[in-house]
């Protein structure tokens, strides 16, 4: 529901078929000055409802998470494997 309200727009691939799909859309700029260190099998919404984190319930802030560490995650295959710290915005 997050990403609802963001226009549709048609996408025609190399083979001539077209698509409807969600437009791009930029990340707001997070303010952070905590980062945690993270394991390989760590998951997003399992971190985000830590109580040092966001608390109970917290899963559901989990957008904040991925779009505070969209860069990194995209160099790391979309996988928290490879990353050492992950930061937590405010």
């Amino acid at each position: 529901m997050y990403y609802f309200a963001i226009p549709n727009v048609q996408f025609t691939d190399i083979n001539g078929n077209t698509r409807t799909i969600k437009d791009m859309r930029e990340y707001p700029a997070y303010t952070s000055n905590n980062s945690i260190s993270v394991n390989a099998n760590d998951m997003l919404d399992e971190i985000a409802s830590r109580p040092e984190i966001y608390g109970d319930g917290g899963e559901v802030l989990s957008y904040k998470l991925f779009e505070a560490n969209v860069v990194a995650l995209v160099d790391n295959n979309f996988t928290l494997s490879k990353l050492k710290r992950l930061v937590i915005p405010t």
